[in-house]
């Protein structure tokens, strides 16, 4: 949703401008192969909108689950950084919450005024911050976090269900740890 309400204008012009495109990607490519930087300035709205929504697509498979192979992210051209990433993704959703519940960003911070911080964490080659700089795996993910809460959630009541609660060895003897969540207990 953050994304459709950070692009929708963007969009709106593209499809005033050039009509209905699929993909939009494919076509801002060609033209940038066809009629190279010069077709930058005819293409400006368009790129925002592919840029935009391909930050959110690798913001997904990073932060999700960044184990299962990230390596054709940080590969594309389009991949600026991680820290690049993370900021357009918690822009786009800090724009969207503030324009409905908090246009005067008394609360939610003006996503605006994080522009002068990135640039100069960019300009400074802070490490995550400029075109392909390195890019560090986490070792668990939201996904494995949800996982793991659910899993856990589930244990409290099995164990509230019980007379004696069980010890967390107790609840892996009976195989209720597996994979990275028995590999993170020893």
């Amino acid at each position: 949703m953050a994304q459709v309400h950070s692009n929708l204008d963007d969009l709106r012009d593209v499809l005033a401008t050039f009509g209905p495109i699929k993909p939009l990607k494919g076509w801002t490519d060609q033209i940038l192969t066809e009629e190279g930087p010069s077709a930058q300035a005819k293409l400006a709205r368009a790129n925002t909108a592919v840029n935009n929504a391909l930050d959110v697509e690798y913001y997904n498979s990073y932060a999700l689950d960044p184990r299962n192979n990230i390596q054709w992210m940080i590969e594309e051209n389009h991949f600026e950084s991680v820290g690049h990433m993370y900021a357009m993704v918690y822009g786009q959703l800090a724009g969207m919450i503030s324009g409905t519940i908090d246009p005067d960003h008394r609360v939610i911070p003006n996503m605006l005024n994080w522009d002068a911080e990135l640039l100069r964490l960019n300009e400074t080659r802070h490490e995550g911050f400029y075109f392909k700089s390195p890019v560090r795996v986490p070792p668990v993910g939201l996904k494995a976090i949800y996982e793991g809460q659910a899993r856990f959630v589930q244990l409290q009541f099995l164990d509230g269900a019980r007379e004696e609660p069980l010890s967390c060895a107790e609840w892996r003897e009976m195989g209720f740890f597996h994979g990275m969540w028995r590999d993170n207990l020893d």
